[in-house]
C-alpha cells in the first residue's frame, strides 16, 4: 500500500512510518502540496493523510483534484484536523467525500486506531462485501427491511452479517425472497443500528438459503457510522473472548 503524506511536521513521517510498518505501508512524505498534487499520477495513493491545520487553503482543492481521479475505496482519504476545525468546515468535508476526519495529534492511540479501522473497511477489493462483517448476536437491535422491488411486498428477516458495503438477511418469508433476482436494485430499504434508522439502497449480490445485499451510493457520513458501529461490536466480542479465554 502507498501512503501519501502531506504535512509540515518532520516527526510525523517517522512516527505513521512504524505505525504502518506491519502492514507493508510505504510512506511518502511531502512538505508542499502542491509538489504532491502534481506526482499523483505517477504515485497513484491508496491513501492520503492530510493536514489541515498545516495546510488550511489547500485541503479543498486537494481532496476535490483526488476525487475527480479517484473514488473514496480506490483512495481513502484521512483528514487531520485542530480542535478548532469547526462543523461547517467538517460538513463540507463530508461533501467532498473525505473519508475520515481526525485529531492531528497521531500519537493518541485512539487516532492511530481509527486510521487503522478507516484503511481496512474502505481499501477492499471490488465487492464491498469482503469488507470485516459483524455477525448481530440475539441481544443487538439490528434490522434491515426493504420492498420488493417486483412485488412490492416488504421483505424482513434476521440480519446474518452485516458490514460497512452491505448485508446479508435469512428471510422471515423465503417465498419473497425468491422472487428477486441478482442484481436486483433495491431502491427502499431501512437499516436498524440500535436507536439509529438509515435510509438506504442496495442491490442484490446473491440469492440462496440467505441473501446478499450490497449498499448502493451511501453518503460518506452513513457509510462511517455504519463501519464505525460494526468496529465497536467487533471489539467488545474480541474483548469478551479475551475475558473467556482467561
Amino acid at each position: 500500500m502507498k501512503l501519501m503524506l502531506v504535512s509540515n511536521s518532520g516527526q510525523l513521517k517517522p512516527f505513521v512510518d512504524r505505525t504502518f510498518a506491519t502492514q507493508s505501508c510505504s510512506v511518502i512524505h511531502y512538505q508542499d502540496p502542491t509538489k504532491a498534487i502534481d506526482n499523483i499520477a505517477e504515485i497513484t495513493p491508496d491513501a492520503v493523510v492530510f493536514s489541515a491545520t498545516d495546510f488550511p487553503r489547500h485541503w479543498k482543492p486537494f481532496v476535490t483534484f483526488i476525487r475527480e481521479r479517484f473514488s473514496r475505496h480506490e483512495c481513502v482519504f484521512v483528514l487531520l484536523v485542530a480542535p478548532q476545525f469547526g462543523k461547517e468546515a467538517a460538513d463540507e468535508a463530508g461533501t467532498l467525500q473525505v473519508n475520515a476526519i481526525l485529531d492531528e495529534n497521531l500519537a493518541n492511540e485512539t487516532t492511530i486506531q481509527r486510521i487503522r479501522a478507516v484503511l481496512g473497511r474502505y481499501r477492499q477489493t471490488s465487492d464491498p462485501r469482503r469488507a470485516q462483517r459483524y455477525a448481530p448476536m440475539a441481544q443487538d437491535r439490528v434490522r434491515f427491511v426493504f420492498v420488493n422491488p417486483y412485488s412490492l411486498a416488504l421483505v424482513s428477516g434476521r440480519v446474518v452479517d452485516i458490514s460497512s458495503g452491505g448485508v446479508r438477511l435469512d428471510p422471515d418469508d423465503t417465498l419473497l425472497a425468491d422472487q428477486l433476482d441478482t442484481y436486483a436494485a433495491i431502491s427502499t430499504a431501512t437499516l436498524r443500528l440500535d436507536d439509529t434508522l438509515f435510509d438506504v439502497a442496495a442491490q442484490v449480490l446473491r440469492i440462496g438459503t440467505t441473501v446478499a445485499l450490497k449498499f448502493q451510493d451511501l453518503s460518506v457520513e452513513t457509510e462511517e457510522r455504519i463501519g464505525s458501529y460494526v468496529d465497536m461490536r467487533l471489539h467488545d466480542e474480541w474483548v469478551q473472548r479475551g475475558v473467556e479465554e482467561r
